[in-house]
């Protein structure tokens, strides 16, 4: 009797302990999604910030530019190289928010350009080939005001 006492309780000791593991377990596999979770917000709000800025930056070069070709050598020279698609301008950023190569962005903003007197300048952030961000400026490059 007294052996069968002891196998209960060593029963139900292992069972208390399997129990245990399998709640610790459970707790690190819910602490790691939420933890990869927090990281891939950071990263989502960290791009969306330095779109912003971006955007905003070339869109002030923009409107402060007397001639739109005025407007584009002042874009080369705060952000190094824009990238050309068309009659699309692409600058490359990395996480410092410094113009960059394509292979190293973090983030990439898009510019297209609707020309006249009264010129536009339509600007798309992308992150992660996703678009989270748009501004459009307009500015006066036409010839005299009378």
């Amino acid at each position: 009797m007294r052996n069968s006492w002891r196998d209960t309780f060593r029963f139900s000791l292992s069972l208390q302990m399997l129990g245990m593991v399998i709640l610790l377990v459970l707790s690190c596999t819910l602490l790691v999604k939420v933890y990869a979770g927090v990281i891939q917000s950071s990263r989502s709000t960290m791009a969306l910030n330095e779109s912003v800025q971006a955007c905003r930056s070339l869109a002030e070069i923009y409107t402060s530019a007397p001639r739109q070709e005025d407007a584009l050598s002042r874009m080369k020279e705060a952000y190094g190289s824009l990238g050309e698609d068309g009659s699309t301008y692409i600058v490359f950023l990395d996480k410092e928010s410094e113009g960059c190569e394509e292979t190293e962005a973090f983030v990439k903003v898009s510019m297209s350009f609707e020309e006249g007197d009264m010129s536009s300048l339509h600007l798309s952030a992308l992150f992660e080939n996703e678009e989270i961000y748009q501004l459009s400026v307009d500015a006066w490059h036409g010839g005299e005001v009378k």
